[in-house]
């Protein structure tokens, strides 16, 4: 009866509010399902754009449309979201069909496998056909072929040592025939889709190898075959060469023995192979051998082929009797070994850092190269310099070098390294940088050409001739300061944007704050192509991304870019059009802008726009300017059935500190001037960017969704906050309390219900908050940091790091460590200040939180507690830093607004929070809730 009631008090509100005009709120069981749009595709020739569309949880279908016209199909595509492939020749389209949500449910149960469906769709005619069982499909990029890989047999063997290959069928798409090929594991097209290469691996290992198909021809030759085991395959992008890896067992080794095999000058014919595994090479590093994790390439001029090593450890060599007199030895005693860590003062990573990241070591690949002609082997990366990236055509390697500076830098997060020029035709290496700054992004960009490069020291861009070293002074003299003017953590002088290269090299794009420069490489030549955008404070955000293979920005080709206006927060699209040299906004608006795509072999042109209360939608262009844009696709039709945020306002004003800053106010749904609302405070650091972004329904990992409490009646006010290095509570308090009352003085938000929540960063500040100022009727803090002195030596988990870097150099902002900076430390840690907390506080800190450790929010909850302070924690075991399984994500959504319609709008107190819930009740606590239920 109980739920009959719930039924019919929700039918009630919801007739009641249709009587009086208003749309009901939106609850959290409607997210559940609310459907709303993704994994979009454009096709190559842009007359056709594909998505899936469906609810939080259940059946989707895809939409496949033109993009001109309104000639549109639907497909059901069960629960699983896919995304479709398009045909080169834009002819065909094929995706996948998953299991239904409720066939996929009832499976999991009984743990019964379930396989996807293919669906092939004939674009001009609607025509479908359909291949059960797929584990994988490519066309070729001639658009005639259709290869499908299917899954294996509920029978095949399930042992690690098991064939793993399974049938392939190459579909020809315009005669319909097929051909099988059985007991692949890879498969791949090159670039023009003439040659399909794949590897076999079948029982017994039997006909295994790579094997080269001529789709035009037919005919199938046996690059290699052995008794192994092959991987990785992996075509050069012309698609005329092909590398692969080939493991043995060897008797002497104790893993698998692995051989690159590289095959070039494909034509057709059978071509030029390369096989070698080092292993007899005496230039080879001893002990190691080739890693199985990193793929091969071929170098663009196919002279060179590069792979990884790794460790590779010999069996134990067996001692044969010498005498027929000789004593055997006396059997070792088998003692249980110790389980044990040793710290060290002076290890370089953490013994922490070390255990989290031993799959990683174990698996590293040392970067190195084999040069065919002269049969050459080089180790480009080592030991002591790991980090080594190929420049563009592999000319030289750029090693980073920090083993001097790794433990300074674990321990305050200022990292450095020195940087070196590494010859691949002779191996050699030059220190290029002695002493770099890594911290501020201090790595090299090198130009397409592979001969120069990029580089930021102490506030200036610079460009260096690798061939000759010399340098050049980029934009030293452009008055423009090249120093990121909004970033505050301890970092010097942090650079502006670097945008690469133009793709003859000519020329370094690179942002100041707001203008973007074109600098010739020796710097002599310097244009603004945004025009002084700085005196209306609009910045060039983003460059798109539009072309096939691009290597850098083309300027002989027309080029797109994303304009923000820092003030008004008004966003638009910009173009750079071909051979000119000044960019122009083609629209500026309230709106987001987003998804830029061009067509590959078409000119049509695609984007996402959206606001605060539209969901994203595409529109497409057959123009460069963008003119004539259609409308491609309708979002979250849902949205009309429910209450919405009634408008966003931006507000300007000023912190304690005296910077002026903004905050945006989402107005409630419903809203009536003059009428003042219950407000959430969400922070984090700087949020007004974001004034326009659509915030999609959804269950959050941190428990708030901005759409889902505007729908219930609540402001939602979204401050951004300044810091000043060694007080970053107080900065929180500096910024967010003027905040709140600005947002207060416009008879919007009401000054006696107000919260405040974040998550994380937002936990912290929030828990800080709460000891300052009594501005705050309740809060909600997620994953907080509590003691600033505890949590400065504790260990990151994630990533097994200690804390310190982070906070000397990053988030935390504090530093020196508190041993020399107590005052900071403890005048911005929470529970120094506990016992001024006078606003209830729900606490969410999970017990394998590899973030922020459990123990601070434990340290804080037995604090106030202690205290007899309201505060409930709520812990979802095994879950780490955000909340990740979906019933959780539900339950703690649930409480939340559960918590502050509680606080805030007068509602009944959830008994979780007035009385608390014994452990030997949970069961049946959790048991009676229906979720949802508000």
């Amino acid at each position: 009866m109980k739920k009959i009631n719930g039924l019919l008090t929700v039918v009630l509100l919801f007739m009641a509010a249709t009587a009086f005009g208003q749309k009901p709120a939106l609850s959290w069981k409607d997210v559940s399902k609310w459907t709303y749009n993704r994994s979009t595709t454009l096709s190559p020739n842009g007359q056709w754009m594909a998505w899936v569309t469906g609810p939080t949880e259940g059946d989707l279908k895809l939409i496949l449309r033109k993009t001109m016209d309104t000639t549109s199909f639907t497909y059901p595509v069960g629960a699983t979201p896919g995304t479709l492939v398009f045909s080169k020749d834009s002819k065909f389209a094929a995706f996948r069909v998953s299991a239904k949500d409720a066939e996929a449910k009832a499976a999991k149960k009984i743990n019964k496998p379930l396989y996807d469906k293919l669906m092939v769709v004939s674009l001009p005619d609607n025509k479908q056909t359909t291949f059960e069982k797929v584990k994988g499909f490519s066309f070729s990029d001639g658009g005639t072929w259709l290869a499908i890989q299917f899954m294996a047999s509920e029978t095949a063997p399930k042992d690690k040592d098991a064939a793993k290959g399974t049938d392939v069928l190459l579909y020809n798409l315009i005669t319909k025939k097929s051909f099988n090929l059985g007991n692949v594991t890879e498969m791949s097209f090159n670039k023009t889709g003439d040659q399909l290469a794949y590897l076999v691996d079948a029982n017994g290992q039997n006909g295994n190898g790579l094997f080269l198909r001529d789709m035009k021809t037919g005919v199938t030759t046996a690059v290699d075959n052995d008794k192994a085991t092959y991987k990785s395959l992996a075509w050069n992008e012309p698609g005329n060469a092909l590398a692969v890896l080939k493991s043995n067992k060897d008797e002497k080794y104790k893993e698998d023995v692995y051989t690159v095999i590289g095959v070039n000058k494909i034509n057709g014919d059978l071509t030029n192979k390369v096989s070698y595994n080092g292993i007899i090479d005496p230039n080879f590093p001893k002990g190691m051998g080739i890693n199985s994790n990193a793929a091969p390439y071929w170098s663009d001029d196919q002279a060179t082929l590069f792979f990884g090593v790794n460790k590779l450890e010999k069996k134990e060599e067996k001692k044969s009797d010498t005498t027929a007199k000789a004593k055997p030895e006396p059997k070792k005693e088998e003692l249980e070994k110790p389980d044990m860590i040793i710290w060290n003062w002076q290890d370089r990573r953490l013994q922490s850092a070390q255990q989290t990241q031993e799959m990683r070591d174990k698996s590293f690949s040392y970067i190195s190269a084999y040069r065919i002609a002269d049969k050459k082997f080089s180790l480009l990366a080592d030991s002591i310099m790991r980090n080594v990236t190929i420049a563009p055509k592999q000319l030289y390697g750029i090693g980073y070098d920090n083993s001097k500076y790794e433990l300074s830098g674990n321990l305050d997060g200022q990292s450095y390294s020195d940087v070196y020029l590494i010859n691949l035709q002779t191996g050699a290496k030059t220190l290029l940088f002695e002493k770099m700054y890594a911290t501020n992004g201090g790595r090299l960009s090198v130009a397409p050409n592979g001969k120069l490069a990029s580089y930021y020291v102490d506030g200036v861009f610079y460009s260096i001739n690798l061939e000759t070293g010399a340098k050049y002074n980029l934009t030293g003299n452009i008055k423009s300061s090249f120093v990121n003017a909004l970033d505050d953590h301890n970092v010097t002088k942090p650079a502006t944007q670097n945008l690469g290269w133009s793709s003859d090299s000519k020329y370094a794009l690179i942002k100041d704050n707001y203008d973007l420069w074109k600098i010739s490489a020796d710097g002599k030549s310097v244009v603004a192509l945004s025009d002084n955008w700085k005196n209306k404070k609009v910045e060039v955000s983003t460059r798109f991304r539009i072309y096939e293979d691009e290597k850098g920005t083309d300027f002989s080709k027309d080029q797109y870019f994303l304009a923000f206006n820092d003030k008004d927060k008004k966003s638009g699209l910009a173009l750079l059009p071909a051979g000119k040299n000044k960019i122009d906004i083609l629209f500026m608006d309230d709106n987001s802008y987003g998804s830029f795509m061009k067509a590959e072999k078409g000119k049509v042109f695609a984007y996402t726009k959206s606001n605060f209360e539209q969901s994203p939608i595409f529109f497409a262009s057959a123009n460069s300017d963008l003119s004539g844009a259609k409308k491609v696709t309708d979002n979250t039709p849902d949205q009309k059935k429910y209450a919405w945020s009634s408008g966003v306002k931006l507000i300007d004003y000023v912190s304690a500190n005296g910077d002026s800053l903004q905050a945006a106010l989402y107005l409630p749904a419903n809203y009536v001037p003059g009428k003042a609302y219950p407000t959430i405070t969400y922070i984090y650091e700087r949020l007004t960017d974001e004034l326009n972004t659509y915030t999609m329904p959804s269950f959050p990992g941190g428990g708030f969704n901005k759409a889902v409490y505007t729908s219930n009646g609540y402001a939602v006010l979204m401050p951004d906050i300044k810091y000043k290095l060694n007080d970053p509570g107080m900065s929180a308090v500096a910024c967010v309390v003027p905040a709140v009352k600005a947002a207060v003085a416009t008879g919007i938000v009401d000054e006696k219900n107000v919260a405040i929540h974040g998550h994380s960063w937002g936990g912290y500040q929030t828990s800080f908050l709460i000891t300052q100022t009594n501005i705050f009727k309740a809060a909600a803090a997620g994953a907080p940091l509590t003691n600033m002195i505890s949590m400065y030596s504790l260990i990151y988990w994630n990533s097994g790091g200690t804390n310190q870097a982070i906070f000397e150099a990053s988030q935390g902002r504090l530093t020196p460590g508190y041993w020399d900076n107590w005052d900071a430390f403890a005048r911005n840690s929470p529970v120094y200040h506990i016992k001024k907390v006078q606003t209830p506080l729900l606490l969410l800190h999970n017990d394998k939180d590899g973030a922020v450790d459990f123990t601070q929010g434990i340290e804080y909850y037995n604090g106030l507690r202690r205290l007899n302070k309201p505060v409930v924690m709520i812990t979802y075991r095994g879950e780490n830093h955000g909340i990740a399984k979906l019933p959780n994500r539900k339950d703690y959504a649930v409480r939340m607004l559960e918590y502050f319609d509680y606080m805030l709008k007068g509602k009944p107190a959830p008994e979780w929070w007035s009385k608390g819930v014994n452990r030997l009740d949970m069961d049946k606590h959790l048991e009676t809730r229906t979720f949802g239920e508000q």
